[in-house]
């Protein structure tokens, strides 16, 4: 099956993340000072700027935009601009217009650069249009500045977060706690940076702190489970996942981090029932019909699968995974030119898809569509940089007898890997079924020179010199084999043939003699044994191999009175 690894999880067959699946989550230090902090200060009793004090009417009455046209008139009429500047960036940082009162609090800074306070407000406004170094350095200027005001630890650290360096973060929440060791906000976040640095412990020891002082925290419930997830503590996960649907029992997040609790401990059915939970809160949920799809695979339940499957295609239909798994449906369904159809889809929105390369490989082996089956697994072979299936598909033609592909694949695995023993043995051997001698020769040579006492490579060698009748060098090669697969019946039986055509008698009996001792049935070894003993003069010796051998195979005996003429002798 075509699982395919989503990421976060090491499992191959792992359920989908989806937008619902855990996500860390950091508390904002905008949410906890939504308003930011009052620099205005007292108004005073009588004198002083008539545009700013009409403004601050209006502003009383919820008049804002006739209160900023006040303030932009005592700003033309060189009014206490101080007041002014914080009057107007407090008002557009109430109206989260923060563009300007990022503008303001920035002029009004420049009349007084050591204000921590307009420091922090700047902050807020910067972390709210995500320009967030420049929040940092806001932040800390705040801190520098105005050091009782410990919010700005909270904005340093989220901040701090959103950049991607949890240690800063951790510093800031661990400072944070100095003056307020019950925050619930600097032990949840103090988890989040754990987490981001993968001290996955520490994370776990914060994020409880944090349950305790807020045991319906669903972010915290949230990111805890996702630890316990990524740990592989999936009883753990699941009890988080359970708390978070008791504080929200509709919560599709909850659901599909239960069921993927529940795969993960190969509780499918459950699995399947929570995921049918994430589609009833959201019809539309990719992820909810994928994995959905994948439960019902791993029971074996093709048909649900390939409706799953096929919904969720129809939110999603660039979907490489799910074409990949609904094509293995099929397949385990019979239904091979739905299967076909898919992959070849694969292949439309990824060229280089594995699964795909290697299912339509395989597919076309099956089919005997040799040129197809090979074209595939060459693609197969250039993106794993393994010519594995290459050698595999040539096996399987050398096995049926198809010598002239099998040669050409072998051909294949030697250009990816050009030090392959077996690539060059079997390349050898079909090339010596084609009777292709030259190339079977070299091939033979090559892997003794890897592999000096490879037996199948010295016994094609000897077989090709007895066909170019170089006898000398075939018996020299039998007689190597005959040492180290001295065990070898048909080994030593050849052996005994090359020394017999020599006319080395004595050295052939003793290799036939070494062959019925291991297999005392083989009629043809007793044979010739007793030609060679013949030839030595061992009548006597000779008579007994021969009546071994005729008992064994009768027909040995057709032509033995031809063996050798008459002597005159006998004729008398």
């Amino acid at each position: 099956l075509n699982f395919l690894d989503r990421g976060d999880d090491d499992a191959a067959d792992a359920p989908k993340a989806s937008a619902h699946s855990p996500q860390l989550v950091a508390h904002d230090a905008l949410d906890e000072s939504p308003d930011g902090i009052d620099l205005s200060g007292e108004l005073e009793a009588e004198g002083g700027a008539d545009h700013y004090a009409a403004a601050v009417r209006f502003y009383l009455r919820g008049q804002l935009d006739e209160a900023l046209a006040e303030l932009d008139e005592a700003r033309s009429a060189g009014e206490d601009m101080a007041e002014v500047y914080t009057a107007m960036a407090q008002i557009y940082l109430e109206r989260k217009d923060f563009t300007r009162a990022i503008e303001s609090y920035r002029e009004f800074l420049a009349v007084d650069p050591n204000n921590g306070a307009a420091q922090f407000n700047l902050a807020l406004a910067l972390e709210a249009t995500e320009e967030y170094e420049d929040a940092r350095q806001a932040f800390q200027a705040a801190i520098q500045l105005s050091p009782e005001l410990t919010e700005s630890y909270l904005g340093l650290a989220g901040t701090c977060l959103k950049l991607n360096d949890p240690e800063g973060a951790k510093q800031a929440y661990q400072a944070y706690l100095k003056v307020d060791p019950d925050s619930f906000t600097a032990a949840f976040g103090i988890g989040v940076a754990c987490q981001l640095t993968e001290d996955f412990e520490k994370a776990v020891e914060h994020y409880v702190v944090a349950l305790h002082k807020n045991p319906e925290s669903e972010e915290v419930l949230t990111n805890l489970a996702g630890v316990y997830t990524k740990t592989g503590n999936f009883q753990d996960a699941e009890n988080c996942f359970r708390q978070l649907l008791k504080v929200r029992p509709d919560s599709a997040k909850a659901h599909e981090g239960l069921a993927y609790s529940h795969y993960r401990q190969g509780r499918f059915d459950d699995a399947l029932e929570e995921y049918k939970q994430v589609i009833k809160a959201d019809p539309d949920s990719y992820s909810g019909w994928y994995n959905l799809g994948l439960a019902c695979q791993k029971k074996e339940q093709y048909q649900d699968a390939v409706g799953a499957y096929k919904k969720a295609l129809q939110i999603q239909s660039d979907s490489v995974e799910t074409h990949l798994n609904l094509a293995a449906c099929y397949q385990e369904l019979g239904k091979t030119s739905e299967a076909q159809k898919l992959y070849e889809n694969v292949l439309e929105l990824d060229s280089n898809s594995l699964p795909a390369l290697y299912s339509l490989a395989v597919m076309y082996e099956r089919n005997q569509q040799w040129d197809d089956a090979v074209a595939f697994y060459d693609k197969v072979a250039e993106a794993t940089s393994s010519p594995e299936p290459l050698f595999r598909l040539g096996t399987a033609l050398h096995k049926a007898g198809q010598w002239k592909q099998a040669s050409a694949l072998y051909e294949k695995c030697i250009e990816h890997k050009p030090e392959w023993t077996e690539a060059w043995l079997n390349g050898g051997v079909a090339y010596l079924r084609l009777e292709q001698y030259d190339r079977a020769r070299d091939a033979f040579n090559k892997v003794l020179e890897l592999k000096p006492d490879e037996t199948e490579a010295l016994l094609g060698l000897a077989t090709v010199k007895v066909v170019e009748k170089d006898f000398d060098e075939a018996r020299r090669l039998y007689g190597k084999l005959a040492e180290v697969k001295g065990d070898s019946p048909e080994i030593l039986f050849n052996a005994g043939l090359l020394e017999q055509k020599a006319s080395n008698h004595e050295q052939a009996a003793g290799y036939y003699a070494k062959a019925v001792e291991l297999r005392p049935n083989f009629a043809e070894a007793h044979l010739n044994l007793a030609v060679a003993l013949q030839a030595l003069g061992k009548d006597d010796d000779a008579v007994g191999s021969f009546e071994k051998a005729l008992e064994l195979k009768p027909q040995l005996a057709k032509g033995y009175f031809a063996l050798k003429p008459m002597r005159p002798s006998a004729r008398k």
